[in-house]
């Protein structure tokens, strides 16, 4: 019997990071059932997705990207589409149709499953918008959770041990707010980029130990579709130039190898290229240029990044919504001493990406459950992490418990915010001090918790200046001031 019981521990232990990837996927999916949003028509295909998704439903089913579909039923399609937007009156997307190539696998199966009689959506109507293509679009994050962690975990095998992968994997995810994207909103953009950085991530150390062709080929497509579904993401390719990168010598080495091999490179950006040529061919379509800026007065201000802001504000700042990732940055110093060839890459993506997220006229960006602009990201933000996890698990007992004990309060913190979100108090954009204190560890708004709140005022922001003519909640919203 002993011999059973310790074979069995062995054996667990040896799979513990599989066992983590699990764990999470069964939590998710759990919550995706007993939310059961698919069955609501104002979930899933809301807010941006309207516009990340429209490409479908429009394209495939209607063969109409000039949406007069949709203009001779406003009454049906005023809530499922954002309409206008586009030159002389034409509707044009905001967004690169990054989203639904991500999409289609599972839009197109929920498609034939709602037209063929013979199977049981039958009843559904066929328009892109009724339960099939809400549970596809579900489904479709699960999937690409999946893949995210187990690319994710690949690659920390490759440097850390399986415990820490494990811990690590549990932390990024039920610690932080991409369970909210997971479960709550599940067809935004950030879980599928997270995916794509951790496939991004794995071919590279691939690509660098074996330069093939169909290596160079995936890797062009991989940095394609990045590029395309969120186009500041692109700056991961700092990995294909600095990973094992650990000084000027092998800095040197990693150009001149880059240079010998430029024949790959070259077919690399030609590939990430012909991702975009269907990108191009709709702006042409729709605004006669094949290159367009989409979004208006919304840029980056450059020259007056609110890091501060997007890092420790309350209104959407990482550290104060998504406490754990504190011992990413903690973190960095253990990852400078093992694995070294990762810190260079890492440390330059998170300085950049904290520059450039913060440089966005809306730092805040919009609506959402915490700071959703890092958790594309967070697979890069896992090294350090499991780093200091490393370094934690190789101390005494008293340490690794005392970890333990805070990676389970932070990730019990975690998930309580984002009961109080779905409750209500905690605000997607309005958050203050005061606001957030007076909720502080309640899973619902008090009485005075509205006139705590702080609009950002847009117009302003779209200036680069901000905190100056924020609005109260009844500014915000006059009609709803009591009599």
């Amino acid at each position: 019997m002993k011999s059973i019981i310790s074979n069995f521990y062995s054996l667990l232990v040896r799979n513990l990071s599989s066992l983590s990837v699990i764990l999470i996927l069964v939590v998710v999916a759990r919550a995706d059932l007993n939310l059961q949003y698919w069955n609501e028509p104002s979930r899933i295909i809301a807010h941006d997705i309207k516009g990340y998704y429209a490409y479908l439903p429009a394209a495939i089913i209607h063969g109409d990207l000039d949406f007069e579909f949709a203009q001779n039923d406003l009454d049906k399609y005023r809530s499922k589409l954002y309409l206008g937007g586009g030159p002389e009156g034409k509707t044009l997307l905001q967004f690169t149709y990054g989203m639904s190539l991500l999409y289609s696998p599972f839009f197109l199966t929920a498609h034939l499953l709602t037209t063929n009689m013979e199977i049981p959506f039958v009843g559904f109507e066929a328009d892109g918008y009724t339960v099939p293509y809400r549970l596809a679009l579900i489904l479709s994050c699960l999937f690409y959770l999946t893949l995210g962690l187990y690319f994710l975990r690949k690659i920390l095998l490759i440097y850390f041990s399986d415990p820490a992968t494990a811990i690590t994997l549990i932390s990024i995810t039920l610690g932080t707010n991409i369970f909210y994207y997971s479960t709550i909103e599940p067809a935004m953009s950030h879980v599928y980029s997270f995916a794509l950085i951790s496939i991004f991530l794995y071919v590279v150390i691939k690509w660098l130990k074996k330069s093939t062709i169909l290596n160079t080929i995936f890797l062009g497509l991989i940095i394609g579709v990045i590029s395309l579904v969120r186009p500041n993401n692109t700056i991961v390719v700092l990995f294909l130039v600095l990973l094992g990168v650990t000084g000027w010598k092998s800095f040197i080495e990693r150009l001149s190898f880059l240079l010998r091999s430029y024949r790959l490179i070259l077919l690399m950006i030609f590939v990430s290229l012909l991702v975009w040529v269907p990108q191009f061919l709709y702006w042409n379509y729709i605004t006669g240029d094949y290159l367009f800026y989409s979004y208006g007065e919304q840029v980056f201000f450059f020259n007056n990044p609110q890091v501060y802001h997007s890092l420790f504000s309350y209104r959407k700042g990482l550290l104060v919504y998504i406490p754990i990732l504190v011992i990413s940055f903690t973190g960095l110093p253990f990852l400078y001493k093992k694995p070294k060839e990762l810190f260079v890459p890492t440390l330059a993506f998170i300085v950049i990406n904290i520059y450039i997220l913060s440089s966005w006229c809306f730092w805040w960006f919009g609506g959402g459950y915490g700071p959703r602009s890092y958790i594309d990201s967070y697979a890069i933000m896992a090294f350090p992490f499991a780093a200091f996890t490393s370094y934690i698990l190789n101390r005494n007992w008293f340490a690794k418990i005392f970890y333990i004990v805070l990676l389970i309060t932070l990730i019990a913190h975690g998930l309580f915010q984002t009961r109080q979100y779905r409750y209500g108090s905690i605000h997607w954009v309005a958050m203050t001090k005061e606001a957030y204190w007076d909720s502080f560890l309640h899973l619902r708004p008090s009485e005075k918790y509205k006139s705590l709140l702080m609009f950002p005022n847009y117009d302003e922001a779209k200036k680069g200046i901000y905190y100056k003519n924020d609005l109260t909640y009844y500014e915000m919203y006059p009609d709803r001031k009591p009599k």
